[in-house]
């Protein structure tokens, strides 16, 4: 049958996340394909639940981004223990344009806006380092010469990634009894089709 966008009932398991003081509520675990052909899984922090998908803001030198850019087809899992809930959205990823990154850019902590800024000047994220020092001596060097500027401005390297489901599957918890309620969404033009799935 022909139900509502799961992604409403997304955004409101978050907010009860949030609620509960879910230690993962701003959290998302997305899996790309690596180049190999493997998945690759890392946490991020989420940022808009949309109607159209899941926005994420992501540097263009990331592996991970990389990794989509290649291949957009994307796993996100949304898992908050306190309220028993999972999500999981599986859809294709792509570049869009978003106002909103601007204003989230401003609210992140000074260290946070140097670390974007050292992975574009100094060195990218997830390769090796000789020590910790590095990091810590690059950061610390960074963020005087942001300062000097008197603003750190958001990088160009950044972008908003829109992640736009085919498939939403919702599952609650059913404790001990392993009872647990699955729900899958599928997509099928303008509209959303659900069933049932056994535990």
């Amino acid at each position: 049958m022909n139900v509502t966008n799961p992604l409403h009932e997304l955004r409101q398991a978050r907010e009860e996340a949030r609620k509960a003081k879910d230690k993962l509520a701003e959290v998302v675990y997305i899996t790309t394909i690596s180049a190999d052909g493997y998945p690759a899984t890392r946490p991020v922090f989420s940022r808009e639940i949309t109607g159209d998908g899941v926005c994420l803001y992501l540097s263009e030198l990331s592996p991970k981004f990389r990794e989509l850019t290649a291949n957009p087809k994307m796993t996100l899992t949304f898992h908050w223990p306190d309220i028993g809930r999972v999500f999981r959205v599986t859809g294709d990823a792509s570049v869009i344009d978003n106002p909103a990154m601007e204003s989230y850019w401003s609210s992140r902590h000074p260290t946070a806006q140097a670390l974007a800024h050292f992975y574009e000047h100094v060195q990218q994220q997830s390769t090796a380092m000789a020590s910790r020092d590095v990091l810590t001596n690059g950061i610390e060097k960074t963020k005087a010469t942001l300062e000097k500027k008197g603003k750190a401005p958001l990088p160009k390297t950044w972008h908003c990634v829109l992640v736009k489901p085919h498939t939403v599957e919702a599952w609650t918890s059913g404790g001990d009894s392993r009872l647990h309620h699955r729900e899958l969404y599928r997509r099928s033009g303008k509209d959303w089709k659900k069933s049932l799935l056994v535990p």
